[in-house]
């Protein structure tokens, strides 16, 4: 068995390879210094010299009162890859890892930040990030996850080594002010410099011209974005760009791998024509609007939205919509799902609020860079259960609300690298809830345009490509025996929603393990008299949990023969689908559609569906199609 302490000799060959001072302090070692593993025991870390570290009794205190953090398979990959690079230079030299957006760049970065640290490659860090809310965000989570202590902006004071610190945090636009300090601190230290969404740099000339002369002779600088991005005509410093003016990352975490690793939802584009949005025609400079779906092709990428009350109409349209899709996850998430709503400016989000909570009756918080505290309200949202938060240019990149699953794009903005960084915001999982299917999607609903069109159809092969390579996963383990995540089997899958969306519709929501079980258990049981509600209830008993009973959330109320349309919908989808199912020649599908509908109202007793028919007797219709295993006997 591996020795978990370091023999004397050991001892004697750490201590001469860091020279008697401490490898992360650089401090002289004094009696009852520390001989650490780098890679932990606990960890798997051998019990070997070139494993191990001479530390001060204090940094590895310090030190072990770290979060153990797991990387996932890519950030250990990327975290190999930025290592090699770096020690392989003996001059200046940069990596630029491209993750989507929440992959998880921020631990990849700290992760690269500790490991040089502790091999003793670097003493200090210096994190520049967008804006002021990211880096609050990152000092947090430096805090959090590996015990940094970074000092946020550049203000020499009494002390200017920052001996108490671990490194400096700021934004670009402070760059600016410190370039030259921070040159001289960089030049007296051995610095890591992680540049968070570099693509910022090329917004300003003074940006990059502060970053350029600041970092321009440090050794170690790693670069993250989230979205690759084509070159202006100010190209970014230290970044490599290719024939078509695309920059080159060194190491790439796409979309496609996020899906499959469970770390990324994929989304459902869901695209609106631009009914009654005004625009400026660029010939004439008039104003005029799309009228009933009308495509103005060469004129309508410019000045859209500019006549708040026109939008209005629109908006509404989306909102209902999306708020309908909204409540239903939040039935199968525990009222934890949340919806994202991007105005284009601070006058259109408040008529926005105004109109919704006329609609709804709730007044939805607005952020924005001009409210004090912004990121207080944004802090807040996330740790609530509120349905929608409307933003304007606030939630956007860097930005971490995973029970974030809805959005409603209404901004002016429409460069692709702000419309990824937008349907970025809610495709990032839930790590700690088991939620299953309802966690693997997100839904963005947007207005047609051209440019955007574009955009989404990339993203869609990217999505697809990310779905088909999950599938082959799943379905190699299930050739090999391997047991998978996916506990209802793939041909079953279509049968476990259409049940679980029927207890659903009468009002009770089950804890989404017990329905799993319930359903499993229903194909194993004779008695077919037993129904899936039933079956849940004893399971129910058997493992002393609760069903949430909800209430509708949304503030307005649906008519009756708006919940009787949506009912009629719901079945003649079933029934269609049923038919699919049991290959009904096209040439008599009519025929067997209205067979079909003959046999169910006579087993529910119902002479039709039409308005006569009340709410209960459709429900008791439509919970019969979700509990009939074989329909053969429909359509006869």
């Amino acid at each position: 068995m591996e020795p978990r302490t370091f023999n004397g000799k050991q001892k004697q060959a750490l201590i001469k390879a860091s020279q008697g001072f401490c490898t992360l302090c650089r401090t002289p070692l004094k009696t009852g210094w520390h001989a650490d593993h780098i890679i932990p025991y606990s960890k798997g870390g051998k019990t070997d010299v070139t494993n191990g570290q001479a530390l001060c009794a204090t940094c590895n205190l310090k030190k072990g009162n770290k979060t153990m953090i797991t990387l996932r398979d890519w950030q250990e990959k990327a975290l190999f890859s930025v290592i090699q690079h770096l020690k392989n230079t003996t001059k200046s030299d940069n990596f630029l890892t491209h993750a989507t957006p929440g992959g998880g760049k921020t631990v990849h970065a700290l992760s690269v930040a500790e490991r040089l640290i502790s091999k003793g490659d670097i003493t200090k860090i210096i994190i520049i990030a967008p804006s002021v809310n990211l880096v609050d965000q990152w000092a947090k989570e430096a805090n959090n996850l590996y015990n940094f202590n970074l000092k946020k902006g550049m203000l020499y004071k009494d002390r200017s080594d920052f001996n108490e610190y671990d490194g400096i945090i700021m934004t670009y636009a402070s760059v600016v002010n410190y370039d030259e300090d921070l040159k001289i601190f960089c030049d007296r230290n051995e610095v890591l410099v992680v540049a968070d969404e570099i693509h910022h740099v090329a917004e300003s000339a003074s940006w990059g011209k502060a970053f350029k002369t600041a970092f321009g002779e440090t050794k170690y600088k790693l670069m993250l974005t989230g979205t690759p991005w084509a070159s202006n005509k100010d190209k970014i410093p230290f970044v490599t760009y290719n024939d078509d003016g695309f920059v080159i990352p060194n190491f790439t975490y796409g979309k496609a791998s996020a899906i499959t690793n469970h770390v990324c939802r994929a989304t459902e584009f869901l695209r609106y024509e631009p009914t009654e949005l005004p625009y400026e025609d660029i010939s004439s400079g008039i104003m005029t609007t799309y009228k009933d779906g009308e495509a103005a092709e060469k004129d309508g990428k410019t000045a859209w939205y500019s006549d708040v009350n026109k939008t209005i109409i629109h908006m509404k349209k989306l909102f209902i919509d999306a708020d309908e899709r909204l409540t239903l996850l939040r039935k199968q998430t525990m009222n934890t799902a949340g919806g994202l709503l991007i105005a284009g400016d601070i006058k259109t989000a408040h008529k926005f609020q105004d109109e919704i909570k006329a609609l709804t009756g709730v007044e939805y918080p607005i952020v924005h860079s001009k409210m004090e505290k912004s990121q207080d309200a944004i802090n807040k949202f996330k740790a609530s259960n509120e349905r929608w938060l409307i933003s304007v240019n606030m939630v956007s990149e860097g930005v971490d609300i995973n029970r974030l699953q809805v959005c409603v794009f209404l901004s002016f903005a429409k460069t692709e690298l702000y419309f990824r960084q937008v349907v970025g915001r809610i495709e990032r999982r839930r790590t700690k809830e088991n939620l299953g299917d309802v966690d693997k999607s997100a839904y963005f609903y947007y207005t047609k345009h051209d440019e955007i069109n574009e955009y989404v159809k990339t993203m869609e092969e990217e999505n697809e490509a990310g779905k088909a390579a999950l599938d082959e996963i799943i379905e190699a383990k299930e050739k090999t025996g391997e047991a998978t995540s996916e506990r209802i089997p793939k041909y079953l899958l279509h049968d476990f929603e259409t049940a679980r969306a029927g207890l659903i519709s009468r009002g009770i929501e089950y804890n989404t393990d017990i329905v799993e079980k319930a359903f499993m258990l229903s194909k194993s049981i004779n008695n077919n008299d037993m129904s899936l509600t039933q079956i849940c209830k004893i399971l129910m008993v058997q493992e002393g949990v609760h069903a949430v009973k909800y209430v509708e959330e949304i503030g307005y109320k649906r008519t009756l023969d708006e919940q009787k349309k949506e009912i009629r919908l719901r079945m003649n989808k079933e029934i269609k689908f049923k038919m699919a199912q049991i290959s009904i020649p096209k040439h008599i599908m009519g025929k067997a559609f209205k067979r079909a509908n003959t046999h169910l109202n006579k087993k529910v007793d119902i002479q039709g569906v039409d308005d006569d028919c009340s709410l209960a007797q459709l429900e008791k219709r439509l919970e019969y199609i979700y509990s009939t295993e074989d329909a053969r006997a429909w359509f006869r």
